[in-house]
């Protein structure tokens, strides 16, 4: 799959010079490349933390032409290297990048007039959380801190230089630490804050109550959320302890359908059943199928707070129907460049008779045979239209069978829900 987009594992100052005048194809390309290592990867972890921490350092690929040019390389050499890392490095890491410098201003920023907006979504978004007790203070006394670096296409491909006449000298006080900050050492500072803030007991929290939301329920258990952030602080910020004590808890193995997919975590589902291995093509079968998306394309939120991840947020008519119809299309072969089987799957078992549709539907969509709800719920929708019994085999009734059960388990709560 790398294979099939070469100049984006290239360093972001030799990618622009790859592409040519085609820098403008970049922001679809790392969504179609996003979407073909989730669908087709067998590295679900990887992928999945890779996708969390994506949405909790939200970038939007298409904001300008410093994040499209350096965002490959962001997600590359700082998401999917520290994604199962320790979380101080990861935080360093996407702090000294270019792409989060630029997207937050970081890279403007002196002392005669320091930007405050990373400041603020370091606190707010990245660490401690908006509870944690900051104050308006901390946030203007942490952009004076982190002054003086620059980003410049034109200079060095977009890697990023500090400026030392432009940062703010002297000790400055954040949450109660006092970082004397004696000289005009920009690599040095920047290091020391994101450390100090990625070992404090409200990241810890933070971050354990956003993993457990999102691998549990919008309502998480808090002492699942206390056992995490205690294996966090313990493991000295490495985030594989904490999912292991996510993954292992009793919480976790009684939350089976309790969390809604959003509409990009359904659409890679429906994909890994219905189209479970690659196509041929890779890049133009993962652009054939970015198109689809009807919702939620990666790395497209426009603010830096990142995709919602509670149902309420995505539960409308409109969203609902859109992923239907989505899901219609791929039951048809729909695009096939994209390696969708559509109902072929289920033919291979030749159904003859609605009961055996419904098993043979479920055991590709649900992976398992149908409950006894499903399977009267797909030969009550068979039995309503004109299709008859005995189904012939290889025949376009057979067909259609197949693709209303298969549509009618796709929008059932077992699909709906993980």
């Amino acid at each position: 799959m790398l294979a099939a987009w070469p100049a984006y594992t290239r360093p972001y100052p030799e990618l622009e010079a790859a592409l040519g005048d085609e820098t403008w194809r970049i922001p679809k390309q790392v969504q179609a490349r996003s979407l073909a290592r989730a669908a087709w990867s067998s590295r679900q972890v990887l992928e999945v933390m890779t996708q969390f921490w994506a949405n909790h350092f939200n970038i939007n690929v298409y904001s300008e032409e410093f994040a499209e040019t350096t965002f490959p390389d962001f997600e590359n050499n700082v998401l999917r290297r520290y994604a199962l890392g320790t979380f101080s490095d990861l935080l360093t890491a996407t702090a000294a990048h270019p792409a989060m410098m630029t997207f937050l201003n970081l890279a403007w920023s002196n002392k005669g007039n320091p930007n405050e907006n990373y400041a603020r979504e370091l606190l707010e978004l990245h660490t401690v959380g908006v509870t944690g007790g900051y104050t308006e203070t901390d946030v203007k006394e942490l952009a004076k801190l982190l002054t003086g670096w620059r980003v410049d296409g034109d200079r060095n491909g977009y890697t990023p230089y500090f400026e030392p006449n432009a940062h703010h000298v002297g000790p400055i006080t954040v949450m109660g630490r006092t970082f004397a900050n004696p000289s005009a050492n920009g690599q040095a500072i920047l290091a020391e804050v994101t450390g100090y803030f990625a070992r404090r007991p409200e990241t810890a929290r933070y971050l354990s109550l956003k993993l457990a939301r999102h691998f549990v329920s919008d309502e998480p258990p808090a002492a699942l959320v206390d056992r995490m952030a205690a294996a966090y602080l313990a493991a000295d910020t490495a985030i594989a302890p904490v999912l292991r004590t996510l993954f292992l808890s009793p919480e976790f193995a009684a939350s089976s359908g309790a969390k809604i997919r959003r509409p990009y975590e359904r659409f890679v589902a429906t994909l890994r059943l219905i189209a479970p291995q690659r196509p041929a093509n890779i890049e133009d079968g993962a652009n054939r199928l970015i198109d689809k998306l009807p919702a939620q394309s990666p790395h497209e939120w426009p603010t830096p707070d990142g995709y919602p991840d509670f149902a309420a947020a995505w539960l409308s008519a409109g969203t609902a129907l859109d992923l239907f119809n989505v899901g219609a299309d791929f039951l048809r072969g729909i695009p096939s460049e994209g390696g969708v089987l559509g109902v072929r799957q289920i033919l291979t078992a030749n159904p003859t008779t609605f009961d055996a549709v419904a098993t043979a539907a479920a055991q590709i969509i649900l992976l398992r045979d149908p409950t006894a709800q499903e399977r009267a719920a797909v030969v009550a929708l068979l039995a309503a239209t004109r299709l008859t019994q005995p189904l012939a085999a290889n025949s376009t009734q057979q067909r259609q069978a197949s693709e209303f059960a298969a549509a009618l388990l796709l929008a059932s709560p077992a699909h709906l829900t993980r």
